[in-house]
């Protein structure tokens, strides 16, 4: 059993309650707007609150250098806090990171945490509606 599906295992995702769904708004249209280093702004201060939607927005603009430059690092990182925090789709985006080598050799762990956010019904916990990709 890999790491990531002992921990999943041994830790089930707790239930996920959203933060501040205004701002979490605000954060949305700047980042439709391609106001990156608003959005970026927004979605840090509501991660820092424990916000794990916000925290996988942050991940997700740290992975294509939106409003910054490129992190893959930082995007594990907080990809990880949201995953193992219950948000399904930042164990998914976290999984086709690792798979895909984008912050270096490809790991084996990389399937484990793609699985989990699939077992746990990514879609239910969307970081935003349905369609969009922030």
């Amino acid at each position: 059993m890999s790491i990531w599906a002992a921990h999943a295992v041994a830790n089930p995702p707790s239930p996920y309650v959203p933060g501040d769904q205004k701002d979490f708004a605000l954060g949305v249209t700047a980042f439709d707007a391609k106001d990156y280093k608003r959005a970026f702004a927004i979605f840090s201060r509501l991660a820092d609150d424990d916000d794990i939607a916000a925290r996988r927005n942050v991940a997700l603009m740290e992975r294509r250098g939106l409003g910054m430059a490129k992190n893959p690092e930082a995007a594990i990182k907080d990809y990880k806090i949201a995953a193992e925090a219950g948000l399904p789709t930042a164990a998914a985006d976290l999984g086709e990171m690792l798979l895909d080598g984008e912050a270096g050799p490809a790991r084996s762990q990389g399937g484990a945490a793609l699985a989990s956010g699939s077992r746990r019904g990514a879609s239910s916990h969307c970081a935003v509606p349905p369609g969009r990709d922030v």
